[in-house]
């Protein structure tokens, strides 16, 4: 991830055009749901997900988001682990209907050890 910093330097020790590496810790929160950015909805302030109950039924549910990826976003609350959500066409369903859905492969990331 590209980011730029602005670091205090008032004896001028550091030059401009130096580059550095720097390791930045973010905060991992456990047993947290994540899902694709394509199964968010934002409408004004309210984000939503389409999830499809045990009866097989499209569900619109109110979520609030934490960290997010430029592929996926945790989801604090509104959605359980577990849940189905609708990840791909999402404008040709409505709340109320009924689905027979179809799980998908989801990629996820593996830290490979450097040796």
């Amino acid at each position: 991830m590209h980011t730029e910093v602005d670091v205090p330097n008032p004896e001028r020790l550091m030059m401009p055009g130096l580059y550095a590496e720097a390791e930045v810790g973010l905060d991992e929160k456990a047993n947290v749901p994540t899902v694709p950015l394509q199964a968010i909805s934002h409408q004004g302030n309210k984000t939503s997900v389409l999830v499809v109950n045990r009866d097989g039924e499209v569900e619109e549910r109110t979520v609030e988001l934490g960290l997010q990826t430029t592929t996926d976003a945790e989801v604090l609350s509104g959605l359980s682990e577990g849940e189905q959500v609708v990840a791909s066409d999402r404008s040709g369903l409505k709340p109320g209907q009924k689905v027979h859905p179809q799980a998908m492969s989801v990629m996820q990331y593996q830290e490979q050890n450097a040796q």
